[in-house]
């Protein structure tokens, strides 16, 4: 088999995976109206935690297959006319983080519970994908920009594990500033220029992000489902816990002079070494499971996260 029959191959299969995920998240958003509870601990307990895995291993895995990209482009292929210039990232970068730490805590006061109001949410971001390909190019108006999962990715995919080139995009049309797509370990060069060289990057949108994600996990992982009526104190409580965890990461960061490309390793493999301490735990608790289940994933998981750490790049190479 020739490079071009294995190109060609490998294209019509990642397509047919896009097709089929998105095919599947219909089928998902639906069975929230058909069976809630039960699709509530699909989505929460099974789905999303092998998202971090997959990041790990190359963001691209998912990126490639993410039904959100796929409605992105949709629109952004045929009617998107404006490329994500260096000004409007800067905003959509903070606004992607805004989503992300409104969405998750909202688990515990309203998503958890209601799947009525979950499916509706879900239904309001895909939308707000395909109109971000109507107002830019590509993946720019979405995937590079607003998506509230986007932050987490360029944490966890700074030592991708494989390479993995992206499939959606035949040729750039460099519709973003920076795209994740063409540098999956290129997290930290955003921070590379002019005054981001010294103890300011922990300033920077990206820099406080990845200090804070430690706090943000523990306090989500330690707060406990409550009525809506407690959201404040919900809110209240991870602003607390990311404060202070970039205030004690930073502190140790600069107290021992570690240079801002460890530091951002460093908060992204703990960052996600917490993820894996304790879903395991919540997700034994969802299905009657054991404690060996709980340790045997732990374990796994924090074997999968040293490798991660441990690996100055990709451990081999992947055909496209």
């Amino acid at each position: 088999m020739n490079k071009h029959t294995r190109h060609s191959r490998a294209t019509s299969l990642w397509s047919a995976a896009r097709w089929i995920t998105l095919l599947f998240t219909v089928g998902l958003v639906a069975s929230f109206w058909i069976t809630p509870n039960a699709s509530i601990r699909v989505l929460w307990y099974v789905l999303i935690p092998l998202l971090p895995i997959s990041f790990l291993v190359n963001v691209n895995l998912w990126r490639n297959v993410c039904p959100l990209a796929t409605l992105n482009m949709l629109s952004g292929n045929t009617i998107g006319s404006r490329r994500l210039t260096k000004a409007i990232a800067r905003r959509t970068d903070v606004v992607g983080i805004i989503l992300l730490s409104v969405l998750v805590p909202a688990r515990h006061f309203f998503f958890n519970m209601d799947a009525l109001a979950l499916g509706v949410t879900v239904i309001a971001v895909c939308a707000l994908a395909m109109l971000g390909g109507l107002l830019f190019d590509m993946k720019a108006g979405f995937c590079n920009s607003l998506c509230p999962i986007l932050p987490v990715e360029r944490l966890y995919g700074q030592r991708p594990l494989l390479r993995l080139s992206s499939t959606r995009c035949t040729s750039c049309t460099a519709c973003s500033i920076r795209c994740l797509d063409l540098s999956p370990a290129g997290f930290a060069k955003g921070l590379a220029k002019g005054k981001n060289r010294d103890r300011h990057w922990a300033t920077t949108t990206y820099g406080a992000f990845a200090l804070a994600f430690p706090g943000f996990i523990t306090a989500f992982y330690n707060t406990s489902d409550t009525e809506w009526l407690n959201a404040a104190s919900v809110y209240g409580f991870t602003v607390l816990c990311a404060v202070g965890s970039w205030i004690v990461l930073t502190v140790i960061f600069l107290a021992g002079r570690v240079s801002r490309e460890t530091a951002l390793v460093v908060c992204g493999g703990f960052s996600v070494g917490l993820y894996y301490w304790y879903t395991p735990l919540a997700i034994a608790d969802q299905f009657g499971l054991s404690g060996a289940f709980v340790w045997t994933i732990r374990i796994s998981m924090l074997g999968l996260v040293g490798t991660w750490f441990c690996a100055p790049r990709p451990v081999r190479k992947t055909v496209q």
